[in-house]
C-alpha cells in the first residue's frame, strides 16, 4: 500500500511539472472527431517517448 501510494505521488509531481513547462491547460472538445483527434495524437506521441 504505501509503494503504490508513493508510485501515485511520483506521477503526480510528473504531471504538475511537466503541466508547468509546457504551460499545458485543459482541452475541451466538443466533436467526436476532435475528441478521436486528439486522442490519437497523445497516443501516437506516448508510443513515440517510449
Amino acid at each position: 500500500m504505501i509503494t503504490a501510494y508513493s508510485r501515485l505521488l511520483n506521477v503526480e509531481k510528473s504531471f504538475r511539472t511537466s503541466k508547468s513547462d509546457l504551460a499545458a491547460r485543459p482541452v475541451y472538445h466538443h466533436i467526436r472527431e476532435s475528441t478521436e483527434a486528439h486522442l490519437t495524437i497523445v497516443f501516437a506521441a506516448l508510443a513515440v517517448s517510449r
